[in-house]
């Protein structure tokens, strides 16, 4: 999706994991070699969708949509993460041992990617047997109350102060393998405020996507933050939300751009859906 946005605006892009250049397959992200083929394309920007190309890229001094690797290391944890909740007041579920008493538990690796190994528990032994299955593995299990009300995503831009520029917030209402399939954009201002909060308390710099959940009475609980761009760009576009040409101008060399004064606002209903097929075919050198 990424790729689409960036075509619809013009762009050349290459997909990492799925361009092939004569006979070679083009590297995969946890590929050493990385930095060198990014070198030999000299891009003119790189959009890092994963931690080792931000450590890639960051490696080889590539040019690239702004990001901070502070923000990097602490929201790949959930534990320096929550740390962070907690010291900026973000509303946040309990967690570690003050979550046991949650009526709903989740248990999933302190530095697990996706929902893979998430695992929902409603007694405390179906919550023993997830700690167990995921083990010392990928930082150990990190331990959190689920949050009520309905899910939401957002994808925005935080400027060097770490100051939301724009948003635009989506309920997820299906996902297919941790990814947003069909969703709708919500406007409320205690969204705006919670992920403002989360962006400033994780040091986002960038394109970046908040994950949470609303309840009917208003209420909003932040489960994580990915400071990164992410396929659900593709709604930011659809509404009209500049994430990716504030990306693309402050990495071309354009000023970090300011808040709005009257706050981030972005139009509410609109639908999304993606359809997700793969395809396998032959290419010719």
């Amino acid at each position: 999706m990424i790729c689409r946005v960036a075509a619809a605006n013009g762009h050349r892009p290459i997909g990492v994991d799925h361009a092939f250049d004569g006979d070679l397959k083009i590297p995969k992200a946890g590929d050493h070699s990385l930095p060198q083929w990014l070198e030999a394309w000299k891009p003119d920007v790189v959009i890092p969708g994963m931690i080792e190309e931000m450590w890639a890229v960051e490696k080889a001094g590539l040019p690239s949509v702004p990001f901070n690797m502070r923000a990097v290391e602490i929201c790949r944890s959930k534990t320096k993460m929550a740390v962070q909740f907690d010291k900026h007041q973000v509303p946040s579920p309990k967690w570690g041992q003050d979550a046991w008493d949650a009526k709903r538990i989740v248990i999933k690796p302190d530095d697990g990617r996706g929902s893979r190994d998430v695992f929902y528990c409603r007694s405390l032994t179906a919550a023993t047997a997830a700690i167990d299955l995921i083990g010392p593995a990928n930082g150990g299990p990190f331990i959190q109350a689920h949050a009520e009300g309905v899910e939401f995503n957002t994808e925005g831009f935080a400027n060097d102060e770490h100051e939301l520029v724009c948003m635009v917030a989506y309920e997820r209402r299906r996902t297919l393998g941790g990814l947003t399939i069909e969703g709708v954009s919500r406007f409320h201002p205690n969204i705006a405020d919670a992920a403002g909060r989360a962006v400033k308390a994780c040091r986002v710099i960038g394109p970046h996507n908040v994950q949470g959940f609303i309840t009917p009475a208003g209420k909003v609980t932040i489960t994580e933050v990915n400071p990164r761009m992410s396929p659900s760009i593709a709604m930011a576009e659809r509404c009209g939300i500049p994430v990716f040409a504030h990306s693309i101008d402050v990495a071309t060399g354009a000023d970090m751009p300011k808040p709005p004064a009257g706050g981030v606002v972005w139009p509410d209903g609109v639908r999304y859906r993606r359809t997700v097929v793969e395809n396998w075919d032959t290419v010719d050198a």
